[in-house]
């Protein structure tokens, strides 16, 4: 298992927070800490600001982006996300049903292809006369073929 980042460079807070440019991302990013760690770091000793640190994903960043200053790579990163476990189930649904109906077309179209290829004779490509009547009939074959699916899956 990999280290997550927005915990390892914590340490190096105090020199995030003496340094402008990490400041003003900062402030623009995250305003209510820029102003919590403003007031902060007046008093507070080294251990409270790098406490602050621990999972800030602007003082990840900075960490990141020194360490690939540093040593011309960027290690993998790790970032915690929490879902609501009825979208997660709502997103397989919906990925599920897709796959399915994906199949079915392919399977449709093979088959489709199959009974075409054995009833008729070969016969020559059609050449449109303008590639505004190609697109014409590759809309129209599309959706004829669309509206046949459909129907074939009812």
């Amino acid at each position: 298992m990999f280290p997550t980042h927005m915990v390892v460079f914590f340490g190096a807070a105090p020199f995030m927070l003496a340094n402008p440019f990490w400041i003003d991302v900062l402030r623009h990013l995250m305003p209510d800490v820029y102003v919590e760690i403003s007031r902060r770091v007046v008093y507070a000793e080294a251990p409270k600001l790098i406490h602050w640190a621990e999972n800030n994903p602007v003082m990840a960043a900075y960490g990141t982006a020194h360490e690939f200053e540093y040593s011309g790579k960027v290690s993998t990163l790790e970032w915690d996300v929490f879902l609501d476990p009825n979208l997660v189930r709502r997103l397989e649904i919906v990925l599920t049903e897709r796959d399915k109906f994906l199949r079915s077309r392919a399977t449709i179209e093979r088959s489709r292809q199959r009974s075409s290829s054995e009833d008729e004779p070969p016969s020559a490509p059609s050449t449109p006369s303008s590639p505004l009547n190609a697109a014409d009939t590759t809309f129209s074959q599309s959706a004829i073929t669309t509206e046949n699916e459909l129907t074939i899956l009812r």
